[in-house]
């Protein structure tokens, strides 16, 4: 824009200019300024939006894991716990998993859960059976010496725990308390056996005593006349 205050002077000294007949000049008006285009700001920092920096020269250089040199374990690395003894067949089948490059680690830690659970259901019925043999052993060595209780056993251990059975009987005892002697094999055991005859003889009838009846006492005729019957 031109100046206001520069035209009017640039008229005043032109006219005055033109008054005294000297030629004047006309002055240049200065041509206006382009204003400067706007300068927009970078989209991006220079490290990049997620701070990742530009590919210089090409893709960058991958650097490959140093892969350790496999080593199959041994069975002298498995240590157990004090008190504890390892089966070989286990420590074997333990190790041949372990040694296997091929599994993957899901495949490995399925093959290592089924090992667990094969052994697991292997002790445990190792243990019924130990147990079951425990207790046939326990009743055929109490049912022994129950025969060779003194005065109650031996020929006479039938006589014997029939009057236990009477005398239970009388005092009230039912198929429940059988069945209670027969699971614990309380009813084999010597002790047991004892202490029920003990508190049971007293309970039961006394078998009729054989032979003659002794007689009454002898009056006097019988005295003088030595009991003559007509």
């Amino acid at each position: 824009m031109n100046n206001p205050i520069a035209l009017m002077r640039n008229n005043i000294v032109w006219q005055a200019a033109g008054e005294t007949g000297a030629a004047v000049a006309e002055p240049k008006v200065a041509e206006p300024k382009a204003e400067a285009a706007p300068v927009e700001a970078p989209s991006e920092s220079l490290l990049g939006v997620a701070g990742a920096p530009e590919k210089v020269g090409g893709e960058p250089t991958v650097v490959s894991p140093v892969t350790a040199e496999f080593t199959a374990l041994q069975p002298d690395a498995i240590k157990a716990p004090e008190g504890v003894e390892l089966v070989p067949e286990t420590v074997e089948a333990f190790l041949t998993i372990m040694n296997d490059q091929a599994l993957s680690r899901a495949e490995l830690a399925q093959k290592l859960v089924d090992l667990q659970v094969s052994e697991s259901l292997k002790a445990n019925e190792a243990a019924t059976v130990a147990a079951q043999t425990l207790w046939t052993e326990t009743q055929a060595q109490w049912q022994k010496d129950a025969k060779a209780l003194p005065d109650i056993g031996g020929d006479k251990l039938p006589e014997t725990l029939s009057t236990i059975k009477r005398g239970l009987d009388v005092i009230g005892a039912d198929k429940a308390f059988y069945e209670a002697m027969d699971l614990t094999g309380a009813g084999n055991h010597p002790a047991i056996i004892r202490v029920l005859f003990a508190a049971t003889k007293g309970l039961v009838e006394g078998a009729p005593i054989s032979g003659t009846p002794p007689k009454g006492a002898l009056s006097q005729a019988d005295k003088l006349f030595g009991g003559i019957k007509e």
